[in-house]
């Protein structure tokens, strides 16, 4: 009896240690720039296309 229940605190223990870091997440940026019709062509969806480049996080 004493060991059954010691043996399921072992278990318990090891998955609450086990898991711990999986709760924190890394948060990365949401890259929501407006580049909709940039295959239409021209001077104004280049330059949108190139302002978007240049914003993104090395």
């Amino acid at each position: 009896m004493i060991s059954s229940t010691l043996l399921c605190l072992a278990m318990t223990l090891g998955l609450l240690v086990g898991f711990n870091g999986t709760a924190s997440a890394t948060n990365y940026r949401v890259v929501d720039w407006n580049i909709s019709r940039i295959t239409d062509g021209g001077q104004e969806h280049a330059a949108r296309y190139w302002q978007a480049i240049d914003h993104l996080p090395p």
